[in-house]
Order: C-alpha cells, then structure tokens, then sequence
C-alpha cells in the first residue's frame, strides 16, 4: 500500500504528552495548549531541530507523522512513492470518516488523474472569471456589513461575517438550485468540527454526498459549462471524467469553496484588527501592515 502523504502530514496542529517536547519517546496527542494569535507552538522549533518526524495519535486512534521541517515536507509531497489517496483501506482520519474517504475527489488524485480532472476547472478560475465575479461578492459582503452596522454591538465578526459570505458566494457561483440552497449553506460546520462525535462527522459527510447527486440531477438536464459542476458534468459526457470523478469533485466544490473561504475571511479580520489596534496615532495602515489588506486575508490562517 503507498504511503498517505496526508497520513504523514496530518496532525501539524498536536502536542506531544510528558514532559520531554523535544527527542523523548511519549506519544504526540491531538492538541496543542493556547497560544497568541499568529503565532506558532514553541514545540515546533524543538521538534525541527531534535525529532523532526514525530508519531501523533490522532483522535480517531490512527498513529500518524507530523513533519515539521521544510524539506522534509516537500520531499513527502512531491515523492511519487507517496499518495494522495485516503481513500484506502486503513487510511487515516483526524476523527470520523469526513468527505476525504469520498472517492473521485480532486485532492485524492495522484498524477496524471490529477492533471486531467485539475484542467477541467482551470478555465472557470482564471483571473478573468474571478473578477467578473466580484460585484456578486460585493452585494453579499455589502449586505452583510450593513446587518451588522445596524444590529448588536458588539458583534461577533466572525459568525455575523467570515462565516456566512463564502457559503452565500458559492451558492451563487455554483449555481446552487434555489431549493437546495438553505441545507447546503447549513450543513458544512460538522464534517470540519474535529471535536464532534465520529459518528456525527460520517453522517455529514454522507449528507454532503448525497447533496452532491442531488444538484448533478438537477443540472444533468441542461449542463451549462460556465458553472463549475455543470462544466464537469459536460466534461463526463465527454469521456474527460468518470463518474466518480464527477461526484467526488461536486462534493470537493461544495465543501471546500465555504469552509476554506471562512477560514481566511475570519484569519484575515484578526490579523487586521490586530495590526489596526497596533498602528499608532495619526500613522497610515501602510506603514504597520507590511503587506495589502487582500493579501492578509488571502494568507491567513487563524
């Protein structure tokens, strides 16, 4: 069986029991303690200079190996020795069977499967594409700001703002039937809540799969290929994509466009309000921020 580069790289986030963090043989747990925003565990500096591959239990009891230094890092993700795939028997998991164990999906694609289902999306994320999108994000971010300027305060950035923005965009960019659109923008907490019960990651996973074969039949019909899922659906008709390419993709589309979106959205709000509350009187952004706001948000992780 190929090694998981995920089974090796998951867990970058746990903290090893006892009290020798840096060479002894205790096993790594599943969480670090508290630490300032942006700001990375001491840990990791210990363990790239005395144990850089590391076992990390996971919570769902999987042992994996937490990589901390860079080359060793890219050397896993770029070996061929190594696989995408978690779909495998045996493949490891962070708690429950979460949407990686959906089979077809881009991100468990080695090359060249990976290259030809990647290409199929390619055009519909260009630039170009992106901007023609920008007064749709504009509306949905508009209306959103305006909620909170009247509502409470203060108020909660977080789930009044970097939350709902992404799932209304992507409902709207992938073109989402009008019906489908409330359970697809409510149900995507659980199956990224790694403190939720196993049990109850599985079955939003299978939800989400099953919300994925939904919108395909609705839009099998009359597959328009400037919409991601109906470009896909044309590209199986066309030989380009199997049928299980075409589900597990829908499903990578539907997840990932929400949950990654607000996580950055809400990185990118606190590195700004911590870098706004730093900047002097009568001092420019500019002259605190080292780069543009887009640029925080787009990097950040929180």
């Amino acid at each position: 069986m190929p090694h998981s580069r995920s089974g090796l790289t998951e867990g970058a986030g746990q903290a090893p029991t006892g009290t020798d963090h840096a060479g002894g043989e205790d096993e790594v747990v599943h969480r670090f303690p508290p630490v300032p925003y942006a700001t990375a565990p001491e840990l990791f500096a210990n363990l790239r200079e005395h144990r850089p591959v590391r076992p990390v239990r996971m919570p769902s009891g999987h042992r994996v190996h937490m990589l901390t230094r860079r080359d060793d890092i890219r050397a896993a993700l770029t070996d061929p020795r190594f696989s995408r795939n978690l779909t495998q028997e045996n493949a490891p998991r962070i708690t429950g069977d979460d949407f990686t164990h959906i089979p077809g999906a881009l991100f468990e694609l080695d090359p060249p499967d990976h290259t030809r289902v990647h290409r199929v999306l390619t055009p519909l994320y260009t630039c170009a594409a992106i901007e023609r999108r920008r007064p749709a994000i504009r509306h949905h971010a508009h209306r959103l700001l305006d909620t909170l300027r009247t509502g409470p305060n203060p108020a909660d950035l977080a789930s009044a703002y970097a939350v709902p923005l992404p799932a209304l965009v992507s409902a709207e960019v992938l073109r989402i039937p009008a019906h489908l659109r409330a359970p697809y923008t409510a149900m995507f907490r659980a199956r990224t809540d790694h403190t939720a019960a196993p049990a109850d990651i599985t079955d939003a996973a299978t939800t989400i799969l099953g919300l994925a074969h939904q919108v395909i039949a609705d839009k099998e019909t009359a597959p328009d290929p400037g919409d991601p899922i109906g470009a896909r659906i044309t590209a199986r008709d066309n030989g380009a994509l199997t049928d299980t390419e075409l589900v597990g993709t829908t499903v990578l589309l539907l997840t990932s466009t929400d949950s990654r979106g607000s996580v950055r959205l809400a990185g990118g709000c606190g590195t700004t309000t911590t870098w706004a509350r730093a900047t002097p009187a009568g001092m420019s952004w500019s002259a605190v921020c080292p780069v543009r706001r887009p640029h925080v948000v787009r990097g950040a992780q929180p």
